[in-house]
């Protein structure tokens, strides 16, 4: 077995100034290539979306704002939270008591 090792002055440049190719073939290597295009932009999104997913995931099990004991504290703080919204609404008293 014969092994070349190229050094750097054996290395040529080479410069392609044409490509003489069919029209039709041209066509179905772009064809082909637009085909081939789609997993590989599929694959770094469906990453991506599971990366994102578990550091969401991982942000919502550390926080404690969505932590609620049972049903009827959820309630209280709905309408302690509603309460507070519409004492503190910008809008006029006819428009409260016609809307609530």
């Amino acid at each position: 077995m014969t092994v070349e090792r190229w050094t750097t002055a054996q290395a040529q440049r080479v410069t392609v100034t044409d490509v003489d190719m069919p029209f039709m073939s041209m066509v179905t290597f772009m064809v082909k290539w637009a085909i081939a295009a789609i997993p590989a932009a599929l694959i770094p999104f469906v990453v991506g979306f599971f990366v994102v997913a578990a550091m969401s995931g991982a942000a919502q099990g550390l926080s404690s704002v969505g932590a609620v004991s049972d049903a009827s504290d959820s309630i209280a703080a709905y309408e302690s939270d509603f309460a507070r919204w519409r004492a503190l609404s910008p809008w006029p008293a006819i428009v409260n008591r016609a809307l609530f």
